[in-house]
């Protein structure tokens, strides 16, 4: 079975009333990590003779490959080390109240092995130093089932006023590298940026309305392409950016 051992150490200063900035540093290491190792590290390690990988390619008559077996397993194991940071701000500004916070996470290291495969440090990157093998990939949910970035959070300040609440909010993410090209050249993605904006009004009792745009400014994402990652068949990461775009919502709330 999958086993973890997980430790952390917190800090939270407040220089002043209205000021809290924390820091949650935590270590993961988990053995027997329930992963998939990529189809190209199947093909490779099948071709290699690796006895873990026999079987485990389908060729026909020619040669050519007809089918990857490549199932979700206990493989290996997963290390992960990083902080989380929070900050939270409270001050009146002008006839209303002025909130300000911010989560990020910033990883260290996330390191994955599988048996005889090497081990895969996947921070900031989708490849191996070749830039043509993916990463290993993993279940355990810390990557959100694509690249481990270095660095991500989500900022917001909130002006409250009466019955309303006005809050604009920034996602920030660091960049990371996709691999290589269709010319076999090592492609960096850029930071991404993208804006949010909400109005909330509760002028009626038990009742929230809030009309909102997420990525307010219709941001569109970096294009990149190649043969071996499936985040990338649309043109960009899909597990990074909403195709949807800008995506405008209107909600009502009712309390009982």
């Amino acid at each position: 079975p999958e086993t973890s051992t997980q430790y952390g150490f917190g800090l939270v200063f407040q220089p002043m009333p209205s000021l809290a900035v924390g820091f949650d540093w935590f270590n993961i290491k988990i053995d027997n990590a329930i992963s998939q190792p990529s189809t190209q590290e199947v093909i490779d390690q099948n071709l290699a003779g690796n006895p873990l990988y026999a079987g485990k390619v389908i060729r026909d008559a020619s040669g050519a490959i007809v089918q990857v077996i490549n199932p979700f397993d206990n493989n290996g194991t997963l290390s992960a080390q990083g902080v989380d940071i929070e900050l939270r701000y409270r001050e009146k500004l002008g006839p209303g109240l002025l909130n300000i916070g911010m989560t990020g996470t910033y990883y260290f290291k996330y390191d994955q092995s599988t048996p005889d495969a090497g081990t895969s440090q996947k921070v900031a990157t989708m490849t191996d130093p070749s830039g043509t093998t993916p990463v290993i990939s993993s279940t355990i949910g810390l990557d959100g089932m694509g690249v481990v970035l270095r660095y991500k959070q989500y900022l917001s300040a909130t002006w409250t006023q009466g019955d309303w609440a006005t809050t604009i909010g920034n996602q920030f993410a660091t960049g990371y590298y996709a691999g290589a090209d269709w010319n076999d050249q090592q492609v960096r993605m850029p930071t991404q940026t993208l804006w949010d904006l909400q109005v909330a009004w509760t002028g009626i009792k038990n009742t929230v309305l809030v009309l909102g745009a997420r990525n307010l400014f219709d941001k569109q994402p970096a294009s990149f392409s190649n043969s071996y990652l499936s985040q990338f068949q649309s043109g960009y990461d899909s597990s990074q950016y909403d195709p949807r775009g800008r995506f405008v919502y209107l909600t009502g709330t009712v309390t009982f």
